[in-house]
């Protein structure tokens, strides 16, 4: 059974699957965002979020590496 992602941070929600939140993640990341706004660091909070939702769940280790795919 897929378990559920969820994160919030301010006015940013996330919820699918943990496939979806590794995508989102990795997309985001890969976008990458400028630096110096306030919209960055609310962005990665979020992005944080979801990672340590992942975490929780044991989608990844102690150090945000992949360990167990659905």
């Amino acid at each position: 059974m897929k378990q559920i992602i969820e994160a919030n941070n301010k006015c940013l929600a996330f919820k699918g699957t943990s496939k979806q939140a590794i995508d989102f993640v990795d997309m985001m990341r890969d976008i990458g965002t400028y630096t110096g706004s306030d919209f960055d660091n609310q962005l990665n909070d979020f992005l944080f979020n979801i990672e340590a939702e992942l975490q929780n769940q044991g989608y990844l280790d102690k150090d945000f590496n992949l360990i167990k795919k659905d």
